[in-house]
This record gives structure tokens, C-alpha cells and sequence, in this order.
């Protein structure tokens, strides 16, 4: 199994559980906002900027040196999917049977820890499809960085990302990619053992609007999830929410 590691972590990443899930849970809160206003085509608020940028802050102040300009890096990045992260892993954690018998100091760490993977692994993909690009090479949706440029269209995709929501699967991707050894890691969910949903899945402009990041050369499996197993999904987890009563 692998292990998490984290070099230049702050000691300040060991306080109380509650200061990271408190820390990331304000900040896609701004987060949520300042995107929404982008998108809205609304004049940026001096408060609303503000405030994003001292609750980023004090997110990455739980890192030191190269590690927290990575953090600020990815988290800045309007793709980034802060939106799933919150929910299955900064807040998921904790709810999880596994994570009862851990301290809250053990617990903290293997958060902050897993924060950090998960941003070198965003920005590596990101990297990636730079290069794919420049090539000439298809691989997925082009991203611009625009709020105006609007979400892609799903067609009978609703962009949910539910059906994206795996630890792992057999990493055959298709044709004419060689995808990046990488890449190959990633899917499989060799990179964490934390891994609560796909590291190819972004989020547009925290809109809830997730969408596959290599959608022309994703992987088989994927390919064979049509409208009907989405279907299926979604009442299977409708029946879940019902016997859990979450929302």
C-alpha cells in the first residue's frame, strides 16, 4: 500500500482536526463565490477578493517553503476541483469508519498530507496536457481559463462526476494516445491510498460542473459507462442518501 509523504509540513498542520477541515471548509466557501461572481460576469468585489485571498492563506500557512507556493498554485487554478475534494476527502475523512480508531493529530496529518498530494498530482496533469496540446495531439477538453467560456457540454450529462468517483480501474486508455507513464499510476490509483475520486476530473469555476480533463482518450472503462449505467448510479445512490439521511 502506499503511504503518503509530505516534506515541509508546518507544524501548525498538527493542531486540532477541526483547524484543517476548518481552513478548507471556509475557503471553498470563498472560493464558491468569488468563481460565481466570475461567472455571473460581475465586477470583482475588493471584499470578496479579499477575503479568498486571506483564507488561501491561512490553508497553505499549514505548509512551509516550496510546498505552500504549490498549494496557492493549484488552489488558485479555477479548475481545480475544490467542490468533490471538500466533500470526499477534506470533510470525507473524517466520517469514514476507517479514521475513528485514529488520533486527531494522526488523522490532521493524513489530511494535510493527502491536500498536498493531491495538488502535485493536479498540477502534473496539468503540465501534461500543455504538452499534448502544443503537440497537436487530441486529449480532452481545451481549458481556457475563461468564466465566459462556460462548462462543456455534457449532452445527457448532467457533469455530476458520480460515475467519476473511484478509487482506481484498469488503465487502458485509447487510441492514438501513448499516455505519460504517469498517467498510468494516477488511474490506477497507485499515487494514494486516499484516493476518493478520479485526479483526471476538474470542476468548472466551482460551478459543481465536473468534467473529464482527457474525455477523447480516457480510458476504456470509462467509455463503457453510458446514460443507462448513469441511470442505475444515480438511483442507487438516491436509495443510499435515503437509508443514511444525508442529503
Amino acid at each position: 500500500m502506499v503511504l503518503d509523504k509530505l516534506v515541509n509540513l508546518h507544524p501548525r498542520a498538527l493542531m486540532p482536526l477541526r483547524s484543517f477541515r476548518h481552513r478548507f471548509a471556509v475557503f471553498a466557501e470563498s472560493n464558491r463565490e468569488r468563481r460565481g461572481r466570475e461567472v455571473r460576469g460581475e465586477a470583482g468585489a475588493p471584499a470578496t477578493g479579499a477575503r479568498w485571498r486571506r483564507r488561501l492563506t491561512a490553508l497553505s500557512r499549514l505548509y512551509l517553503g516550496g510546498e505552500r507556493a504549490l498549494i496557492r498554485r493549484a488552489l488558485s487554478d479555477p479548475y481545480f476541483p475544490v467542490t468533490k475534494y471538500w466533500r470526499l476527502n477534506a470533510e470525507g475523512f473524517a466520517a469514514e469508519p476507517a479514521s475513528a480508531p485514529m488520533s486527531p493529530r494522526r488523522l490532521t496529518r493524513r489530511m494535510a498530507a493527502h491536500l498536498s498530494r493531491w495538488v502535485r498530482t493536479f498540477l502534473a496533469i496539468r503540465r501534461d496536457l500543455a504538452v499534448v496540446r502544443q503537440e497537436g495531439r487530441p486529449a480532452g477538453v481545451k481549458l481556457g481559463g475563461s468564466p465566459q467560456e462556460g462548462p462543456p457540454d455534457g449532452g445527457w450529462c448532467d457533469l455530476c462526476g458520480s460515475c467519476c468517483e473511484i478509487r482506481g480501474g484498469p488503465p487502458h486508455f485509447s487510441a492514438p494516445l501513448i499516455p505519460p507513464p504517469r498517467w498510468i499510476r494516477y488511474f490506477r490509483g497507485d499515487f494514494s491510498r486516499d484516493q476518493r475520486f478520479c485526479p483526471f476530473l476538474l470542476e468548472y469555476f466551482a460551478t459543481s460542473a465536473f468534467f473529464c480533463s482527457i474525455y477523447e482518450v480516457k480510458p476504456r472503462c470509462c467509455w463503457v459507462f453510458d446514460r443507462e449505467e448513469c441511470a442505475f448510479l444515480k438511483a442507487d445512490l438516491a436509495r443510499e442518501r435515503a437509508a443514511t439521511g444525508r442529503s
